[in-house]
């Protein structure tokens, strides 16, 4: 049984974004290492709240990566300039 059988039939998104935001998301929620999830995510390409919701990365998740995503947008900017 896949997960689309499970959820009822409904593509819920992209599986591998959902699970590499939750890991990073779980790490920062645990650990609190913020660099290394920042330049996990960044590496990564998931650098906006808007990106993970089209990939349909779970809210909670989103909502505890704020912080960093903020920190990676201000440090984009900066460089931009």
């Amino acid at each position: 049984m896949d997960l689309k059988e499970i959820r009822g039939g409904v593509n819920t998104g992209d599986e591998f974004a959902q699970g590499f935001v939750c890991a990073c998301a779980a790490a920062y929620a645990m650990h609190g290492h913020d660099v290394v999830v920042r330049e996990t995510l960044d590496a990564g390409g998931y650098t906006s709240a808007l990106k993970m919701r089209k990939l349909g990365c779970e809210e909670n998740d989103i909502k505890v990566l704020m912080p960093i995503l903020k920190e990676i947008g201000a440090r984009r900017r900066k460089m931009a300039t």
